[in-house]
């Protein structure tokens, strides 16, 4: 695993040894290119945990200096601590679900679905978890589409996640 980029020599001959040799350079170029998607994994899910990690280790620290004595700080401190917890654990449930879903323990449970509903309701979600963001909702779809309701969900939770991550609290 610490040198997956080297290669076998070619003879230029083009026989059985060369296209041996072919095969077993293909191999070990998609076996790097796994082993880079795994790192990158790894890393990506390290970074995503640590963030709100960080924000609850600094909100339990700020309590005990000086907070605690301090009622409006001990609310926003302890509002901030299970946002967060939420957060991770809505990290953890996606991982849980990608891993179910590679392993073939879980399949999509297609269903006729109101796009509108799916929408209203991570609105609302954020509502609570992000008061300063606005949304706006338009749906022209008149009819429901054919998906698996969760999984369409935990995709919109997704993209407005990192979308109010990005952009900031007061997107729209």
């Amino acid at each position: 695993t610490e040198n997956l980029d080297g290669q076998l020599p070619l003879t230029g001959r083009g026989d059985e040894i060369d296209q041996l040799s072919l095969t077993f350079n293909d191999l070990f170029a998609r076996i790097k290119a796994d082993f880079d998607r795994e790192r990158q994994f790894s890393s990506d899910v390290s970074h995503e945990l640590n963030t709100p990690l960080t924000v609850i280790s600094g909100q339990a620290n700020l309590l005990l200096r000086w907070g605690k004595d301090n009622p409006e700080q001990l609310e926003k401190s302890l509002n901030a601590i299970k946002d967060e917890s939420k957060s991770m654990h809505a990290i953890i449930e996606n991982l849980l679900q990608i891993s179910r879903v590679e392993s073939g323990r879980v399949k999509p449970q297609i269903g006729e679905v109101d796009v509108r509903s799916v929408f209203e309701r991570v609105v609302q979600e954020f509502s609570s978890v992000s008061p300063d963001v606005k949304f706006d909702v338009s749906c022209d779809l008149k009819q429901p589409v054919k998906t698996d309701p969760e999984m369409l969900h935990q995709i919109l939770t997704v993209l407005v996640s990192n979308s109010v991550k990005f952009a900031g609290e007061k997107c729209r």
